[in-house]
């Protein structure tokens, strides 16, 4: 069975992924803003769980193409691997500022970031290799 997604189905399937996670990572967020203070905007959670997850929907179009069926678990081992890289960024912000409206990040942000993460690529790995095998 080789039924490459369309772009478009791709496409719409990052987008509801995306708004997804930004819904549920704004819940996140909100939370940590009353537990701990949380020391980045809310805009930027919203903004980096939907491109991030457009993003990645780019990387499974073009590994369906070239893989077909494997597509999924190629894709699965980059995600996993990249949110193993990323596990270590909030942790170091703690020591110096990520970026420009951000500060230097408390406990409650690493937390609440480290979850952001895992939200976004479950949500990713889930949604677009269900692509393949519908």
């Amino acid at each position: 069975m080789n039924n490459k997604p369309s772009f478009s189905a791709v496409l719409k399937t990052g987008l509801i992924a995306g708004a997804t996670a930004a819904a549920v990572n704004t819940v996140i967020w909100i939370i940590g803003q009353i537990t701990g203070g949380m020391t980045i905007p809310v805009v930027l959670v919203i903004a980096f769980s939907i491109i991030g997850i457009v993003i990645g929907g780019l990387i499974y179009f073009v590994l369906s193409r070239f893989l077909g069926n494997r597509s999924n678990l190629v894709f699965t081992i980059i995600s996993v691997l990249f949110l193993i890289a990323y596990a270590f960024a909030p942790i170091s912000a703690m020591s110096t500022e990520p970026g420009p409206g951000m500060g230097v990040f408390n406990l409650a942000t690493v937390i609440a970031t480290e979850i952001f993460h895992l939200v976004a690529g479950g949500l990713a790995i889930t949604r677009y290799t269900k692509l393949m095998r519908n």
